[in-house]
């Protein structure tokens, strides 16, 4: 993935401390996260931080409820983010 970033970029990985099995397409998550991560890179031209996280969630009735979708269960979230150093100043 770091092939992805030029030096500019600040590659920040926040993960969770808890072991999580999931099940996925190696081949699809890959393609997934490296287009999250070119389209990221894309929008800092003046470099910035990408911070990819991944954290566990526990889905209950009441998300359910409120949210109006899913299903009860434990789920591991993964997310992408970029900060553009021109914000930054």
């Amino acid at each position: 993935m770091t092939k992805l970033i030029r030096e500019d970029i600040e590659l920040k990985l926040e993960l969770s401390t808890e072991d999580s099995i999931v099940v996925v397409d190696r081949l699809q998550i890959e393609q997934v996260l490296m287009n999250l991560v070119t389209n990221a890179r894309d929008a800092m031209p003046a470099g910035g931080i990408l911070t990819i996280s991944e954290q566990t969630i526990d889905i209950d009735g009441t998300f359910i409820e409120v949210h109006g979708y899913g299903k009860i269960g434990r789920y591991a979230i993964i997310s992408v983010e970029d900060t553009e150093r021109a914000w930054m100043k």
